[in-house]
């Protein structure tokens, strides 16, 4: 569904004003869609990585819902949660008071947004990146290795040419 915006101007610095239509497209409109919601959402969710601000060059990786820092002894921690819009621990399966000797990330690598793979202590392998079905024969090709290949392969001598063939 496409929308048609007329006007749009902020009114505060809380609060905007968007004067809007349906577009004309091809099809029926969706009826149970909600784009103030959406955009609240993803507003809510820039809040709180705001509030993170102060661990400064300790971030790895950050997107629009998750973030990815460094963490030594005494250095300060983001409070997790279970709660909706609380920050968990996925590495730890949510864990919000894991055990003592929780696991961890041992190394990460980040190809882009949204394209990201790491191992940890406890010898576990994620690798996400958007737009790519992990089965199992693409997950022989898009490993944590490759994307450390393409990365270096690129910063060498910024090859973009440089590519994984997934099915």
């Amino acid at each position: 569904m496409l929308f048609d915006v007329r006007q749009f101007c902020f009114i505060s610095d809380e609060v905007a004003m968007v004067q809007w239509r349906h577009a004309e497209a091809i099809g029926s409109r969706i009826k149970d869609v909600n784009v103030f919601i959406g955009a609240m959402t993803t507003a809510h969710a820039r809040l709180m990585l705001y509030d993170l601000y102060t661990l400064q060059e300790r971030v790895l990786y950050c997107d629009t819902d998750s973030i990815v820092f460094t963490s030594r002894a005494g250095d300060m921690i983001p409070p997790l949660g279970s709660y909706l819009g609380d920050l968990t621990d996925e590495i730890n399966d949510g864990d919000v008071c894991g055990p003592p000797e929780e696991d961890y990330i041992t190394e990460f690598v980040s190809g882009g947004p949204k394209c990201y793979a790491y191992y940890t202590r406890d010898g576990k392998t994620q690798v996400k990146c958007k737009g790519v079905t992990l089965n199992a024969k693409n997950a022989a090709v898009v490993t944590p290795a490759s994307l450390v290949g393409l990365v270096h392969a690129f910063v060498a001598n910024q090859n973009t040419n440089a590519h994984m063939m997934t099915v």
